[in-house]
């Protein structure tokens, strides 16, 4: 084995190896599985960067293309830390809290992953593979769900004992994964080349379909009942070119199925679906109190924005603006008095980074939407090339609608990125034709001596940031927590958490 094949080879096991921060919990800050996830995404892809860096240094050819796509991430991660330099607290943006782990930090580690698996993972087989790891992942959190249902393990799920978390701990942040991971499950459907193993592909779609149910997350069904119309309503397009007698079986598939719906639906009472647990959580968001709590925090989301409007307050900055801005008259529709997020994506993106944010934000989805309607896309796929464009449209547009009554986790990010950068191969891998990116890439990778010396200023910063931004953060939650544990009744732990931080 050569030297490209190794540093390749570890790479890649790198990658794969942070494919499992949806199933890391633990006692390692406030929360029990978000912020050990963050950390664990963190310290993976650090350390992956720096074999990375060794990597396109031998071998230049394995960064990425600068794309349209990655430009756009590139312009929303600008906006934010402009919005950060200039808001209220930019250490506290940057770094994020022991709560969830995020701020920039996490967003400029999301950035290097997605350079990393644009840069090496390229054929149709390293894409397959790769969603196929990431599908499964998925899968076990459900699993996990399931023997946390029946009593064997709670997975730190024990505050909402009704409701599924997985290995989330948080029904809401599960569900929404799942919805995503429905999707992926049917672009891994699309790419499937064995039968026999689409069977089983199937059998873990119904599984986290099974799930997301349980989970009783009633953005994340929108989000599946919608991303999934819009699927349906893209097969019966021109420009499908599904066969006739496919559309004709879908049509009638598609028929049946809201007959008999709307057949339930009027007869709920009769049948006594009245008394059912998930048919009222779903109706139930229909109800004027049921998102009360939600239009108060929205409230004061959008207060904030007409304070600062172009560039907002920082990130990771509601929390403050929350007390900052929140008024009496909102306790009786509240059921906490502390928010960190307005739990409305686009509101909290205006509250953080204004309405620059907002805009670079909706940039991604301009240039990925723009590719899917414009563009042929390289033909890694064959004859599937617009069933699995559908798929993907889908798979976004679940992920626009469940955030309007939600937000992003590192979970959802790590999916996202991760579906971003098959996109971004899927329609620039192969495009030898544009000269400008070309010239663009080649100016890039062969400047030698930018690349020595940023080789070493690039390792010497990644590691100083798991000193500082993973590991002394982590062992102050550890004594933390057990601090918690002792019910207070040790100074000697508070007096160790506060000389760690």
């Amino acid at each position: 084995m050569d030297k490209e094949e190794k540093l390749l080879k570890i790479v890649k096991c790198g990658l794969y190896l942070s494919f499992l921060t949806p199933l890391i919990l633990g006692p390692f800050g406030i929360t029990l599985s978000a912020y050990p996830k963050a950390v664990f995404f963190r310290s993976v892809i650090e350390f992956t960067s720096i074999i990375y860096l060794i990597l396109i240094y031998y071998f230049p050819r394995y960064f990425p293309k600068i794309s349209p796509l990655i430009l756009a991430v590139m312009i929303f991660d600008s906006a934010l830390l402009i919005s950060s330099v200039l808001g209220l607290n930019f250490m506290r943006s940057f770094i994020g809290t022991l709560d969830r782990g995020e701020g920039l930090v996490l967003h400029l580690h999301l950035f290097l992953f997605l350079i990393m698996i644009t840069g090496v993972f390229k054929s149709r087989e390293d894409w397959l593979k790769t969603l196929k790891v990431a599908f499964t992942v998925s899968c076990l959190s459900s699993f996990a769900g399931i023997l946390q249902k029946i009593g064997i393990f709670t997975f730190y799920g024990n505050s909402l004992p009704d409701r599924m978390s997985g290995t989330l701990a948080n029904p809401d942040f599960f569900g929404a994964y799942m919805t995503l991971s429905i999707f992926l499950g049917i672009i891994i459907l699309t790419l499937e080349p064995e039968r026999d193993f689409k069977i089983l592909w199937i059998g873990l779609v119904f599984l986290n379909f099974f799930a997301l149910i349980l989970s009783k997350t009633r953005a994340a069904w929108f989000g599946l009942i919608i991303g999934s119309s819009i699927l349906v309503f893209l097969l019966f397009t021109k420009k499908s070119r599904i066969n006739q007698k496919a559309k004709k079986l879908l049509l009638i598939g598609t028929y049946k199925y809201l007959s008999f719906v709307l057949i339930i639906l009027l007869n709920a009472e009769r049948i006594g679906l009245t008394n059912n647990i998930l048919y009222n959580r779903f109706f139930s968001t229909f109800a004027p109190n049921s998102v009360s709590s939600r239009l108060v925090v929205w409230q004061v989301a959008f207060d904030a924005w007409k304070q600062s409007p172009i560039l907002g307050w920082g990130s990771e900055m509601f929390g403050f603006l929350f007390d900052k801005l929140s008024k009496s008259s909102f306790l009786p529709y509240t059921h906490e008095l502390y928010f960190d997020y307005p739990h409305n994506k686009f509101l909290g993106i205006l509250s953080d980074a204004g309405i620059l944010g907002l805009l670079s934000f909706f940039s991604i989805f301009f240039v990925i939407f723009y590719l899917f309607f414009k563009k042929s896309g390289a033909q890694i796929i064959g004859e599937r090339d617009y069933f699995i464009k559908f798929s993907l449209v889908s798979f976004f547009i679940a992920y626009l609608v469940q955030n309007i009554f939600s937000f992003d986790t590192i979970t959802i990010y790590f999916l996202f990125f991760l579906v971003i950068g098959f996109v971004n191969n899927y329609f620039y891998y192969f495009d030898e034709n544009s000269e400008k990116l070309i010239k663009i890439n080649k100016n890039l990778t062969n400047l030698d001596k930018i690349k020595k010396y940023s080789f070493f200023i690039v390792s010497f910063l990644l590691v100083v940031t798991f000193y500082q931004i993973n590991y002394k953060p982590t062992i102050s939650g550890i004594y933390f927590n057990r601090a918690i544990k002792s019910g207070y009744s040790s100074e000697d732990y508070f007096s160790e958490v506060l000389r760690k931080i």
